[in-house]
Formats: structure tokens, sequence, C-alpha cells
């Protein structure tokens, strides 16, 4: 990205995401939002604060899926191809090895979206709000 090397580029990254997500949660709140939910990788203490700096007011949970190995590489293979598939695959063998565990708790993520998303509404006790 712009000429920069892979950290300067993946700190800018970061840096423009919770930029943009700090604006998002502000224009939700004034539409009367309580809640939102943000997919995203969030590896490490610092990166967990930066994002909830970014959701001033807002209550923090984050909630970690996790899924054995096979069922993490049929669903890469399901969505990428080439390089893109490479990339991750072997992203997933160096997470798992590096794991830090920052979640407020984890859910299994073997079942239906619609089941997966259930059960987290109800950990995070929003699910009289999910209709």
């Amino acid at each position: 990205m712009l000429g920069l090397s892979a950290d300067s580029s993946r700190r800018l990254g970061i840096e423009l995401r919770c930029a943009n997500l700090a604006a998002l949660w502000a224009n939700f709140k004034i539409a009367g939002a309580r809640f939102v939910v943000v997919a995203a990788v969030i590896d490490s203490l610092t990166l967990r604060e930066s994002y909830a700096q970014s959701l001033a007011g807002c209550e923090i949970r984050l909630v970690g899926l996790t899924a054995d190995d096979d069922t993490v590489r049929s669903r890469l293979r399901q969505r990428d191809t080439d390089a893109k598939l490479e990339q991750h695959l072997k992203a997933l063998d160096e997470d798992r090895r590096m794991s830090v565990d920052v979640e407020d708790f984890t859910i299994t993520n073997d079942r239906a979206p619609a089941d997966v998303a259930t059960e987290i509404l109800v950990r995070v006790g929003w699910a009289d709000h999910a209709r």
C-alpha cells in the first residue's frame, strides 16, 4: 500500500479502519444504536484497545470464533483461490502457533451462521434485540 513496508502498511490500515469505525459508530449512536457488531481479526491487546477507543461509549464484547483446522481450510478453499488462498492457509498455520487470548469468550463456529449468531447474541445479552 502506497510503497510502505508491510509493517507500516498494516499499521496504516489499522489506523484507517479505526478512524472509519469511530465515525460510523458516532453516526449510529446519534441514530439511536446501542450496539454494533464488527467483524475483524483482533490478535493483540493493543489492537483490542485501538478498536475499543474507536467505539467510545460502546460496551465491548470480543467473541472468538473457533473451528477445527479441516473446517477452516474447507471454508478458505470455498472462498479464496490462488495466491490469496495460499496466503490464508499459511496465516492459519502461523496464527495457531502465536495465538493470544484477547476475547471475552469463544464460540465454536461449526454450525449454520444463523445458529452461531444466535448463540453470540444470547451470550452477550442482546437476544431480545435481535428481532
